[in-house]
């Protein structure tokens, strides 16, 4: 029997259509969901995924005849139409997204990053905050 041997790691970043704050603690739930059930239907392992009001992060492990294009089309078409259908509410998202390869050994820290997006950008703006009044 024919096996291949693959190590692939993809950190994936998509916007909402014009960086607007529509991702909220309701519609992330269902997000989230869709985004597990289409890795399982794509045999896409999912090792983090992370969000803030305007954009999401995946980190998976992915195998070589699977194509992006078409995983990102599913779970971008199908989370903003549970979202925008079902849950009544409103969620667009800007068209692409960006695809970085991930090394094995950049994973924990890459890993870390995602699962953290709202942490670092509340210290991120935090940061501004205090430039903008210190005028740095």
């Amino acid at each position: 029997m024919r096996q291949s041997y693959f190590e692939l790691y993809i950190h994936v970043i998509w916007v909402t259509k014009n960086r607007e704050l529509l991702i909220n603690e309701k519609t992330e739930k269902s997000i989230y969901t869709i985004i597990k059930d289409k890795c399982k239907k794509f045999k896409v392992d999912l090792i983090a995924v992370g969000n803030i009001s305007d954009h999401i992060h995946l980190l998976i492990s992915i195998n070589p005849s699977i194509k992006i294009a078409e995983f990102m089309a599913e779970i971008k078409g199908m989370t903003s139409h549970f979202v925008n259908h079902d849950l009544k509410g409103t969620l667009y998202w800007q068209d692409g997204y960006g695809v970085l390869s991930i090394s094995k050994s950049g994973l924990d820290f890459v890993k870390k990053y995602i699962e953290n997006q709202k942490e670092y950008h509340n210290n991120k703006k935090r940061l501004v905050e205090i430039l903008e009044r210190t005028e740095i």
